[in-house]
C-alpha cells in the first residue's frame, strides 16, 4: 500500500510518499515494524507528484522517523496486535516534507492496510489522512 501526497499550503506544497506490507502471516510476539534507515539522503525523484521546483529524494530519511512512530502510536487501539509491518519505500521533499506529514501519512498506510475494505471514492480515500 503506498500513499503519495502533494498538497498547496501558501507558498509551498507540503509532500511525502510512503509505502509498507502488513503480513498477518507471520505470528510475531505483538507487532512488529520493520523501518530501515538509510544514511544518505537518497537518489532524485522526478515522477513524484510535487511541483518541479521541489527536489524530491527516494530512501528513508532518519530526520522523519519519529513521524512514522508517532503515527503508529496514535492509531495503538486500531492496529492489530500481531504482525509484521514493513515500511518499504519512502519519499520527501527538500522543502515541503516534515515529521508531522509522514505522522498522517503512516496513518493512512496503516489504516489502509488493516481495512477490510479498500476506499471506493476520493472521499473516503482522504478520510485515511484524518486524525
Amino acid at each position: 500500500m503506498a500513499v503519495e501526497i502533494a498538497r498547496p499550503v501558501g507558498g509551498m506544497t507540503v509532500y511525502g510518499l510512503l509505502s509498507a506490507t502488513f503480513d498477518q502471516s507471520i505470528k510475531a510476539q505483538g507487532l512488529q515494524v520493520n523501518v530501515p534507515i538509510e544514511p544518505t539522503k537518497g537518489e532524485s525523484w522526478f515522477l513524484s507528484l510535487a511541483p518541479s521546483y521541489d527536489k524530491v529524494l527516494t530512501g528513508f530519511a532518519a530526520e522523519y522517523m519519529l513521524g512514522l512512530f508517532n503515527g503508529i502510536e496514535d492509531l495503538r487501539e486500531g492496529v492489530p496486535s500481531f504482525g509484521v509491518l514493513s515500511f518499504d519505500r519512502m519519499a520527501h521533499s527538500d522543502i515541503g516534507s516534515s515529521i508531522d506529514i509522514f505522522r498522517q501519512l503512516t496513518r493512512a498506510v496503516v489504516r489502509a492496510l488493516t481495512m477490510e475494505q479498500v476506499p471506493e471514492t476520493p472521499e473516503e480515500a482522504f478520510a485515511l489522512l484524518a486524525i
